[in-house]
């Protein structure tokens, strides 16, 4: 499922289940392998590789479906409307939006319940 491997000061994190979705047993593995090279010391780097079709297939709806989910994906009004003068903020926050309607759809059928949070802006002190 999840194979790491070791040349020197470089771990290969090499993900061969197929289509790589997120589930209980390959996110154990996944957490696993990760605390394996936190815990290694020195300086390291990761190479990620996934084999046969997929690098990752996204969430395993099957396996979300036995637990009764509830998603909640946390976006920006700033996915609504521009005005953070950063492109890519906005963007990924109408990306939230975009996969909860998506997974708000392919989930219903399998009882998932997504939601897409999107607050305003906050005034904090400093």
């Amino acid at each position: 499922m999840v194979d790491l491997t070791r040349q020197g000061p470089v771990f290969i994190l090499a993900m061969r289940s197929g289509e790589n979705r997120f589930n209980r047993p390959f996110l154990d593995a996944l957490v696993n392998a990760l605390d394996e090279i936190e815990g290694s010391g020195g300086p390291t780097a990761l190479v990620t590789v996934g084999e046969h079709k997929f690098y990752s297939n996204g969430l395993d709806l099957n396996w979300l479906m036995g637990e009764g989910a509830a998603i909640v994906l946390v976006s920006s009004v700033a996915g609504l409307r521009s005005g953070t003068r950063i492109p890519a903020y906005d963007a990924s926050k109408a990306a939230l939006a975009g996969l909860g309607r998506h997974v708000a759809l392919e989930g219903s059928r399998m009882g998932v319940r997504a939601n897409v949070v999107a607050p305003g802006l906050i005034d904090t002190p400093r």
